[in-house]
């Protein structure tokens, strides 16, 4: 049998969190690799600029050899990142590409975070305190960049700050004097201060980020419910319209002095005028009950109620209609000694009585109807099961049985119906905190359950 997932039905609220595998996850840190690869080129041009400034300045008091291969390579590495990266920015803003960004952009901070921390050690000219002074001055001040660069994707900052301070940190207290040491820890100190203020920015980039996907998808939703309304109106329209005509019809062949009604006639014509009447009457109750359920203002009295005892009403009560149709109506559940449901008892015999009624409509001439319950697995919940031998429904239209005046198709059949019943159903249940599903399989039946939460024990 084709499967419906049990939560599937369930509006899931989407939250923010920061889980990348959660949809709005995605959207959240792909917000933030936008931000932060809008600063790519910033920290490798001011890299490339430092460390022209730094051998210029050490010249004459580190081997220049070692400085200029130190250059060179830093340099090389920076202009083959940037012409790199500048390729794969032009690529479509979706997740998967951003994020492989991210990812090799935070490998090539790490690089350079590596060749700072190298320099860090390699020209650390003992004895000179102002040329050691200026070194953590330069690192310092690219660590206060990478958290003005990279504050939106924090493993970058991470990536860059870690090796390129700790090395001269360590080179500072391996000197020995009070000095050197003091220097070292106000490094470490700073690298902590700046880290703090990194991470506050992250969390406001993250906050803006959650804003905007927040706005997105209220934008989203107000779009869906604008259709949503729109196509209920047409079906609110067409489906009043039907018996309307059909009043006015033979209620103008009544009225036509023109025309000799025979008696038998007048008689048939007044019939069909109060069933269309009833019909137009049961569909605006319909309505009106279903605007309560949508708005939350259904007048539910939650208690304790015994499954058994709804379903054997429920049974009773649509025996006669199921006779009526050649279908065998069962009640599986017997004497079966079932936990109280919390729940409201009207209400539930109305779900109940809507789901019993379309399994004995849409099914086949001489089919079955069964009825059933349980407790639902790993759940404080019973679960009612209403199974038919009917035509099933077509996986196509799975997501569309719970739309209101959505009939599946079978608006021309022969089979009266609103469409409304089981939107009432799937509204009345969520607000008694319970869900409601189904499994179905294209010409063998479906199974619609519904799943009520257990009565609290008595202490």
């Amino acid at each position: 049998m084709l499967n419906k997932t049990d939560d599937q039905n369930a509006d899931a609220a989407p939250g923010m969190g920061a889980d990348p595998l959660h949809p709005c996850g995605q959207l959240v840190q792909t917000h933030l690799i936008e931000i932060f690869k809008e600063k790519y080129r910033i920290p490798l041009i001011t890299s490339s600029i430092l460390s022209v400034i730094v051998v210029v300045l050490l010249r004459n008091a580190v081997d220049w050899n070692l400085l200029a291969g130190w250059l060179v390579v830093l340099n090389v590495s920076n202009f083959a990142r940037l012409v790199y990266f500048a390729r794969i920015a032009g690529r479509p803003s979706d997740h998967g590409n951003l994020l492989h960004f991210a990812n090799r952009y935070t490998i090539a901070v790490a690089l350079n975070g590596l060749l700072w921390g190298l320099a860090g050690v390699l020209f650390f000219p003992p004895d000179m305190p102002e040329y050691q002074v200026f070194l953590a001055f330069v690192i310092g001040g690219l660590v206060a960049g990478a958290a003005a660069n990279y504050a939106a994707w924090l493993p970058a900052f991470y990536a860059h700050t870690v090796p390129s301070v700790v090395p001269l940190a360590i080179r500072f207290m391996t000197e020995g004097r009070e000095v050197s040491v003091a220097m070292g820890i106000i490094l470490l100190l700073f690298t902590m201060a700046v880290y703090v203020i990194a991470r506050n920015s992250n969390n406001s980039y993250r906050h803006m980020a959650e804003l905007q996907v927040g706005r997105s998808l209220l934008i989203k939703r107000l779009e869906q419910a604008n259709r949503a309304k729109t196509e209920f109106l047409s079906s609110m329209s067409h489906e009043l319209r039907t018996p309307l005509n059909s009043i006015l019809g033979f209620g103008q062949l009544l009225c036509d002095a023109a025309v000799e009604v025979p008696r038998e006639k007048q008689f048939r014509f007044a019939g069909q005028i109060v069933k269309s009447g009833q019909h137009l009457l049961d569909l605006i109750e319909r309505v009106l009950e279903l605007s309560k359920a949508e708005t939350g203002r259904l007048q539910l009295k939650l208690e304790p109620v015994s499954i058994t005892d709804i379903i054997g009403d429920c049974v009773g009560m649509m025996t006669a209609e199921a006779k009526e149709r050649k279908i065998a109506l069962f009640n599986e559940l017997g004497a079966t000694d079932l936990p109280l449901a919390f729940a409201d008892r009207a209400r539930t015999r109305q779900v109940l009585l809507n789901l019993i009624s379309n399994g004995i409509k849409y099914n086949r001439d001489g089919g079955i109807v069964t009825l059933t319950a349980e407790e639902a697995a790993g759940a404080a919940a019973l679960r009612i099961v209403v199974r038919d031998t009917g035509s099933g429904i077509p996986a196509a239209k799975w997501d569309q049985l719970f739309e209101p005046f959505n009939r599946l198709g079978r608006e021309a059949g022969e089979i009266k119906g609103t469409g409304i019943g089981l939107t009432i159903s799937k509204q009345i249940v969520e607000q008694m905190n319970g869900r409601i599903g189904f499994e179905s399989s294209e010409g063998q039946g479906s199974e619609f359950w519904i799943e009520l939460p257990r009565a609290p024990d008595d202490d």
